[in-house]
C-alpha cells in the first residue's frame, strides 16, 4: 500500500512524538518538516527541515497532508502566531 505524503509544521519536542506515532501507523510518508529559518537543513529524528512558514503556500499546491506539530508558542498574541495558509 502506498503511503500518503505528509509535511509536519514545527520541529520541536512534540514533533518527535508525532513522528513516533506516524511511523507506528505506517500510513504516511513524512516528506519533511517546516520550522524557523535558522533550522533549515537540520534534522529531527532523521527527517529534514525543508522550509519555513513562507514556503507553505507553494507546498500546499503540491501536498494535501499537513500536521501542526508545534507544541509551544512564545506569545499568545495573534500577530506573533504562525500563519495558517489555505489552498
Amino acid at each position: 500500500m502506498k503511503k500518503e505524503p505528509i509535511i509536519l509544521i514545527g520541529g520541536g519536542g512534540h514533533c518527535k512524538s508525532v513522528i513516533d506515532v506516524i511511523e507506528l501507523q505506517d500510513k504516511y510518508e513524512i516528506v519533511g518538516i517546516i520550522d524557523i529559518p535558522e533550522k533549515l537543513n537540520q534534522e529531527v529524528l532523521g527527517y529534514k527541515i525543508i522550509g519555513q512558514d513562507s514556503n507553505l503556500p507553494e507546498l500546499v499546491k503540491k501536498y494535501n497532508n499537513f500536521h501542526i506539530t508545534s507544541d509551544f508558542l512564545k506569545s499568545p498574541d495573534v500577530k506573533n502566531s504562525p500563519k495558517i495558509v489555505s489552498p
